[in-house]
């Protein structure tokens, strides 16, 4: 903000008061859990596991 003496001298000089505001960081896009290192590890798994499951489902892997 700019510097405000008194309402008296603001009324007298015709002076507003006048505020900046200055963004210094917007993110376009939420992060989610996939975007992180973790995430990517997770998925990873995940896409693992799935291949396990489909050659279980086709016999390729038989249960103990």
């Amino acid at each position: 903000h700019d510097p405000f003496e008194s309402t008296q001298k603001a009324i007298e000089e015709e002076k507003d008061i006048h505020s900046t505001t200055m963004v210094l960081e917007k993110e376009l896009e939420r992060k989610r859990v996939k975007d992180t290192d973790n995430g990517k590890e997770i998925m990873s798994q995940i896409k693992d596991l799935e291949m396990l499951l489909e050659a279980y489902r086709i016999g390729l892997i038989k249960e103990q």
